[in-house]
Parts: structure tokens; sequence; C-alpha cells
């Protein structure tokens, strides 16, 4: 039985292992830990880790559809968590690591070590399902097997989010357009047209 704290502490205190290396950390967790929670473990420190988008895409090629579907079934558990507003321990584990860390650090990934969870999980949906559309997605879709229904629950958080993100810019321009009222700012004059026509029902 492999131990998930030995591959933890490699994990965050190892900064260059690559993206082919932390695909293969999660192919070995997922066949040898023998409980869901030392895999979450383990995968929430690999979404620790910094990473090429590109090179981390092409390597996730190589996860079996079983595979695919337990890391697809992870994080449709954290989209959901960091979507309702639940506090992340991951996030917490993330500010202590990067205390004090030069902005410079890790500058060209697609993620870097700071990054907060929510863009790790959105980034890992779009890996996987981008890695394995021709061959998992498709398949599922015409079998509509268990693997369909885990995909169709991610878009759905994913689209809830998106809604979320423009409701939310829309409620922070009227904010912003409250507190420059309140401020004492004046209201923009309403615009006059050059012209008008008025239509006459005879």
């Amino acid at each position: 039985v492999a131990d998930a704290n030995f591959i933890c502490h490699i994990l965050d205190n190892v900064y260059d292992i690559s993206e082919t290396m932390l695909v293969a950390i999660l192919q070995f967790s997922i066949r040898h830990l023998d409980d869901s929670d030392s895999f979450t473990k383990v995968m929430n420190s690999i979404l620790r880790a910094p990473f090429n988008g590109l090179f981390m895409s092409r390597s996730l090629k190589e996860l079996t559809n079983p595979e695919v579907k337990v890391v697809l079934l992870y994080l449709r558990r954290g989209l959901k968590q960091a979507l309702d507003g639940s506090p992340l321990d991951i996030d917490k584990e993330i500010d202590m690591d990067t205390d004090g860390e030069n902005e410079d650090v890790d500058a060209g990934t697609s993620i870097r070590r700071r990054d907060k969870i929510l863009p790790r999980l959105v980034a890992w949906c779009s890996m996987v399902l981008d890695a394995h559309f021709n061959g998992v997605i498709m398949r599922s879709v015409t079998t509509e097997g268990d693997l369909l229904n885990v995909i169709t629950s991610v878009k759905n958080l994913v689209d809830n989010y998106i809604e979320s993100c423009r409701v939310s810019e829309a409620l922070q321009v009227q904010l912003t357009h409250f507190k420059k009222v309140v401020d004492g700012a004046q209201l923009p004059a309403a615009v006059v047209p050059e012209y008008s026509i008025e239509v006459l029902m005879v």
C-alpha cells in the first residue's frame, strides 16, 4: 500500500517535478492508495504544483478511462465546494506555502504555485476534457455511461460559475455607480437626440 503522506511530502517540497511525472504520480495514487481520503490528500498536493498547460494536456492523455472518471469526480467535488462558497483547506495551504514568495517564481507556467484553488480546478477540468475528448468524451456520449453523467455535472457546475461571474460583474458596475452617487458625484445628463420622430396614430 502506498504512503500518501510520503507522496505529499515529495510533491510539496520538490519544485521542479515535470508534468509527465505529476501524471505518473496521479496514476500511481489512483491504483495503489487504499482509500479516497488518501487519494484526495495526494490530489490536493498535485493540484498545488505549478505546471505548463500544453505539457500537462499532453501528459494527461496517458490516463485510462477509469482514471479519467476518478479525476473528474474529484474535480467535480472540488468545484462544487468552491462554488458553494465553502472554505477550502487547500487555499490555506497555498497561502502558507507562498508567504514571501518572489513574484517571478514559476513565471511562464499556466498555473503558478501561489494561484488559488478555483482557477486550478477549472484548468484541470479543461485539460482533462481536452486530452480525452475523442477517446472518452465522444464515446461516453454515444454509450450514455456513467462518465457522461460526470461530464455533464461538471459542465453544469462550470456553466453556473460563468453565470455567477456575469451577475457579479453587473452588480459590481451598479455598486460602483451607487458609490459615486453617495460620494456626491453628479449623475450623467440624459442624452438629448438631435431630433426625434413622433409616430402619430390617426
